[in-house]
């Protein structure tokens, strides 16, 4: 009525803005939108917020930036709804973020509860059994399960689910839903724990009769039926469930399912050699979710309990890493030694003959030898990949030729990394190895930036999307976004790439990446020099330094120090010896080279130049493709001409280079030089 009057008395032009929910359409409202229809504008249908809106959303009500994961977790759990989104960021903010992924907001528990409460007893009590199901309603199994019919004859249940349907928390025509992740919650939290748990407990043993071959949804009972008294017969469907997630790329049920397997475990079920196994494919799904720091976390703990069985066997299968990276997984700053002298032990050790456990641990010498016992960790990734060609192995191979890829700038040749990843790309697609195809795109981008071929790179960027696992997305959406920053950069708008590789890396030390601050640190430094000033670095360099960097970014701290006009300082820490041929190599040796250019130590210029020179034609890059300086050429160069030699050929190649990267600063420098 109001509505009505406010539009029909209005005497001046008016535009009245008014909003309602599908299910809240009453005969009132639908008769005042008749009468109204002439004089409506418009009707708009809403949708949710897109993933940028989302993510900008939570960050203002979080406070924060959240972990990579968090973002999606939260941003999956509100789809699009700017309320729940809105409620998230806050709980985050004050909980933190396991409770956020996991509890339901005070706020929307408000907001659902009071539509809840608008419905009969009867079918509230009918949806929250329904609720137990998860987000959809199995309606014929809701009349074959008694505990979940109740006293309900077939027509009264079905009237109570559609009461539900037409109070917009289910949706659907011949199968129903509820319309949201967190309606389901706020429905299911009417029930009591002890109350659910048992009606977890009927549900698992009706579907274990009626539908064994259901392994997601016995998986999913027999965790929340999960105690004491169940542990024993739950145990099997966690694992089965566990097994097929992993194997279908569901990579975070897996996680959960086999920290449920261990729990049961814990409670009594299985033995110690199922423990060891559950807490391998643990530490195996977790490497798959992307979360590398709780993977490694958990192999620990895997290794001291295959230790304390005294069986060396136990303790070399414990040790395995299997995991698609493409750049090192360990932290820059760690004691390898310890770890590195273990598994040389077991090596020496166990069966001889069993190949396949020897690759294990190859590939895990090669992994702990990283990023600074490259020769070590080199000599392991070739005696894994000849290991897994012997063994006929498509993902073992794929695992060897990752370690292969790590390794790229220990071997002269500027052809070999795309080679490598040639090679995983036709194995992994034989295999049907979608992690490992997602990696040899990423590795094949990285290739193509080198050589300066951009649209390859992009090519091969959408390969990798269409065919990476749930694990894999964090990067690849990192990949894109420092892509397009460094085409920012190619291009010459630095200020541009400088703002979002600021953003980036602040993401990336959000996440909790164990190498957050360093990577930062080159991005910064590297850009800034691009900029031609990376002096605004000093600070944040000589606080890496005192926190034990030093060795990480010590040709950083000379290039900042030379930029701020400090060379007493600079020459302090000078000169550096030669850097281990790891994944920043290729850009450390070409800051050394400028650094010894402008120290006049033509010794330094040398050397660098002479290890430069292989990759003459290329960009100066870190090993993924996802840091960039600019041609090597401008700086054999600028070598050239430190040591009274002719710059034009190399001056010449790079002009050539930045052309065709439409690369204008670059091809100015070239030309000054040349």
């Amino acid at each position: 009525m109001v509505l009505r009057h406010l539009v029909a008395s209005g005497a001046a032009p008016l535009l009245v803005v008014a909003t309602y929910r599908d299910d809240e359409v009453s005969d009132d409202l639908r008769g005042t939108l008749a009468l109204l229809a002439a004089q409506t504008r418009d009707r708009l249908r809403l949708g949710g917020l897109d993933a940028e809106s989302g993510r900008r959303l939570l960050q203002r009500h979080a406070g924060r930036d959240l972990a990579e994961r968090t973002w999606r977790a939260l941003l999956a759990r509100a789809a699009g709804n700017a309320l729940f989104l809105r409620e998230l960021g806050d709980l985050a903010r004050t909980e933190g973020d396991d409770v956020a992924t996991r509890e339901l907001p005070a706020g929307v528990g408000d907001v659902l509860g009071r539509r809840i409460a608008r419905l009969p007893a009867r079918a509230v009590a009918t949806l929250t059994r329904a609720a137990v199901l998860g987000r959809e309603v199995d309606v014929d199994l809701m009349l074959e399960v008694d505990a979940l019919r109740g006293p309900l004859s077939e027509d009264e249940l079905l009237d109570d689910l559609d009461s539900g349907v037409v109070a917009g928390l289910l949706e659907g025509d011949s199968t129903l839903r509820f319309t949201h992740a967190l309606v389901r919650d706020a429905v299911a939290a009417r029930m009591p724990p002890l109350r659910r748990a048992r009606l977890h407990r009927a549900l698992l043993d009706a579907l274990a009769t009626r539908h064994p071959s259901g392994s997601h949804a016995l998986a999913h009972h027999a965790e929340l039926a999960l105690d004491a008294a169940t542990a024993g017969r739950v145990l099997p469907h966690l694992v089965t469930g566990a097994a097929a997630a992993h194997e279908a790329g569901a990579v975070e049920e897996a996680v959960r399912w086999w920290r449920a397997a261990l729990r049961a475990h814990d409670l009594g079920a299985g033995d110690g050699a199922s423990r060891l196994r559950a807490q391998r494919e643990l530490v195996r799904a977790l490497a798959a979710s992307g979360d590398l720091s709780a993977a490694l976390a958990e192999r620990t703990r895997a290794i001291e309990a295959a230790r304390r069985t005294g069986n060396p066997t136990d303790e070399a299968w414990a040790w395995s890493w299997d995991v698609a990276a493409l750049w090192a997984t360990g932290p820059a700053i760690a004691d390898q030694d310890a770890a590195v002298a273990r598994v040389q032990q077991l090596l020496a050790t166990v069966d001889p003959t069993d190949r396949r456990l020897r690759a294990e641990l190859w590939i895990a010498l090669a992994h702990e030898s990283q990023p600074w016992l490259v020769d070590l960790g080199r000599t392991a990734g070739e005696e894994a990949l000849a290991l897994a060609r012997a063994l006929d192995d498509p993902r073992l191979l794929c695992r060897a030729l990752n370690l292969a890829h790590l390794h790229t700038f220990g071997v002269a040749d500027p052809d070999y990394q795309r080679r490598v990843g040639e090679e995983m790309l036709a194995v992994a697609t034989r295999a049907r190895l979608g992690d490992h195809r997602a990696l040899a795109h990423l590795i094949l981008s990285a290739a193509a930036i080198g050589t300066g071929d951009l649209d390859a790179a992009r090519s091969h960027l959408d390969g990798a999307t269409a065919t990476a696992g749930a694990g894999q997305l964090p990067v690849l959406a990192l990949s894109v976004a420092v892509f397009d920053a460094t085409l920012d950069l190619v291009h010459g708008r630095v200020g541009a790439a400088h703002a979002a590789f600021d953003e980036l890396t602040r993401r990336i030390t959000a996440s909790g990446d164990p190498n957050g601050r360093f990577i930062r640190a080159w991005v910064m430094t590297t850009t800034a020099a691009a900029a031609g000033d990376s002096s605004g670095m000093v600070d944040e360099l000589e606080a890496i330094a005192t926190a034990g960097g030093a060795g990480f970014v010590a040709v950083l701290r000379v290039l900042a120090r030379l930029d701020a006009g400090q060379e007493e300082e600079a020459r302090a820490l000078w000169p550096l010896p030669p850097y281990p041929r790891e994944a920043t190599w290729l850009l450390e040796t070409a800051f050394q080279c400028l650094a010894a250019c402008r120290l006049d130590d033509a010794s330094v210029v040398r050397r660098t130049r002479d290890d430069l020179a292989p990759w003459a034609g290329q960009l100066v890059r870190t090993v993924n493709g996802q840091l960039v300086l600019g041609p090597v050429d401008l700086v054999l160069a600028r070598a050239a001409l430190c040591l009274g030699e002719d710059p034009r050929p190399h001056a010449a190649a790079a002009a050539a280079l930045a052309r065709r990267l439409d690369a204008p600063h670059w091809l100015a420098e070239a030309r000054a030089l040349g």
